[in-house]
């Protein structure tokens, strides 16, 4: 028996599916926060695009998902052929903010998040779109497209084409 599936045993008899998915959402919703106002240019506050905001939301951002969703399931979402360059363009980035270029990471993981989750975007906004004042959802379906626009502009100038894309 060696060690992951000793710690995986031991995982497993000391914290129950249900205690482990509360403990993902927990980690998700602290993530969210801290994204939140890590974006958020408050004076008093002052961690407009701190990076070490940004690096513990990614951080909570993998461990809640992983909580949540299980090592197997998220690893063969964000790793099928269609995700792949998303993944790839969010890893960079998480790199790049870890490197003190917290702007330029930034942009390179929204272009990979938008990339791996853009589709999902298109419901939530149809699904909030009657909660919403008018005129919010129409500009937020406004930004995806033109964040969609890039990431294809992306592709097109580096060459780099979407398994079963057709593009």
């Amino acid at each position: 028996m060696g060690l992951p599936s000793a710690l995986e045993q031991w995982v497993d008899d000391n914290f129950p599916v249900q205690s482990r998915k509360e403990l993902g959402h927990a980690c998700l919703g602290f993530a969210g926060v801290l994204l939140v106002m890590t974006l958020t240019p408050i004076p008093v506050v002052g961690v407009f695009m701190n990076r070490s905001g940004l690096m513990m939301a990614n951080i909570l951002l993998v461990i809640g998902s992983l909580l949540v969703a299980g090592p197997g399931d998220v690893r063969r979402f964000m790793l099928a052929p269609k995700r792949r360059l998303g993944t790839f363009a969010m890893l960079t980035g998480f790199v790049l903010i870890c490197k003190r270029w917290a702007l330029v990471g930034f942009i390179v993981e929204l272009l990979g998040f938008v990339d791996v989750f853009g589709h999902f975007l298109d419901s939530a906004l149809g699904w909030l779109a009657p909660l919403m004042p008018r005129g919010v959802s129409g500009l937020l379906s406004a930004l995806r497209r033109g964040i969609a626009a890039w990431v294809r502009m992306f592709q097109h100038l580096f060459g780099l084409r979407r398994a079963g894309s057709g593009a």
